[in-house]
């Protein structure tokens, strides 16, 4: 008994957990027809500073609250228990940088903010910067016409100031990682009553499965990897609503000739006469549709620390070539309601980076 006494205190003294996996109710989800991994950079600014899931967690620790930080492996999730004393909070030292100098010129090309503009002071401090920014772990999964996303793990990042050959002079960096979700579990209306609404985005999905892939995209449905091929199905089953840029409805048969101008076809005749020209159109791989933009609302549980997200809409993006073979670059091509569109609040909806 003296043997194992020690060792059993040492381990409570850590606080350690067990290794808790986010992605095993894919396998136990027979319904589910699509699921992959995804490592998104989101901005989740509230409009109040104090609804921000930095300051609520902040909160907790000043008073004398203990939250649970976690980190990601190939097998789930390691929950380590840690208090302000533990942390300082505002005086930590990370030294992982999230693409720190892509991410950095992507936010001021787009934004045009100064360093000024982005912290309350210069001082290296999460707390003291204006945006609230994360990357999130997040499980998106298709199961009856509809898709879905889990925010496995949330992220906190903070600008720090660097200094290299090449003169950057700060950097998106993590810090502490306080949300987890395991289950794909749904945003009930009691669940909404007591979070924190933050607001909609819409953010960019690149869904090519490439091994360096600089989102980590894993896609765990091998055996159909194309999201697309799941939408297209929908559509023609009538399951889903599909509109244009302007909004206008489309009906299901003619979504293979969106962007798609119809090619006259002569018709002829046994002795080679033209008889008539019918028009038909080119023929579309289903299967070839990469990106996306998705539209979510998002809902913070403060008392769980889950942050949910309800998808409204995907818009599709097509790569757009001319009959000569000039590349144009990916612009709109329809957008898929996953719920009824005039439920949609437009004013609310806000676009960051991508």
């Amino acid at each position: 008994m003296k043997i194992f006494v020690p060792f059993l205190i040492f381990m409570l003294s850590q606080k350690l957990f067990a290794q808790i996996p986010y992605t095993d109710f894919i396998q136990n989800d027979t319904s589910i027809q699509w699921a992959a991994e995804y490592d998104q950079i989101l901005n989740i600014t509230p409009r109040v500073t104090k609804y921000g899931i930095r300051n609520i967690i902040h909160t907790k620790l000043l008073r004398g609250e203990c939250i649970d930080n976690y980190t990601s492996n190939n097998e789930g999730a390691l929950k380590k228990s840690f208090c302000l004393k533990d942390t300082g909070f505002g005086n930590l030292t990370f030294t992982s940088n999230i693409n720190p100098y892509k991410f950095y010129y992507d936010f001021n090309a787009k934004h045009d903010y100064y360093k000024s503009e982005m912290f309350d002071s210069y001082e290296e401090n999460l707390m003291k910067n204006k945006f609230h920014i994360y990357k999130v772990k997040q499980i998106l999964y298709y199961k009856n016409d509809k898709l879905y996303i889990n925010n496995a793990l949330v992220t906190s990042l903070f600008l720090r100031n660097i200094v290299d050959s090449n003169n950057i002079e700060f950097a998106w960096t993590s810090s502490f990682t306080s949300c987890f979700k395991s289950s794909n579990d749904k945003l009930s209306a009691s669940i909404k009553k007591h979070s924190v609404d933050l607001g909609i985005m819409e953010t960019n999905y690149n869904l090519l499965n490439d091994e360096d892939h600089e989102n980590g995209l894993k896609i765990f449905t091998k055996y159909n990897p194309s999201l697309s091929h799941h939408l297209f199905e929908a559509i023609l089953s009538n399951k889903v609503t599909v509109v244009d840029e302007k909004e206008n409805k489309i009906q299901n048969k003619k979504v293979f000739e969106i962007n798609n101008p119809p090619i006259d076809v002569p018709v002829y005749d046994d002795e080679g006469n033209i008889t008539v020209y019918k028009k038909m159109y080119n023929e579309i791989n289903v299967d070839s549709f990469y990106n996306f933009s998705i539209n979510q609302h998002f809902y913070y549980d403060s008392s769980k620390s889950i942050l949910y997200s309800n998808v409204n809409f995907i818009d599709v993006y097509k790569r757009f070539i001319t009959s000569s073979g000039v590349d144009l670059g990916i612009g709109f091509h329809f957008r898929i309601f996953f719920i009824k569109p005039s439920l949609y609040k437009k004013r609310l909806a806000k676009r960051f980076l991508n």
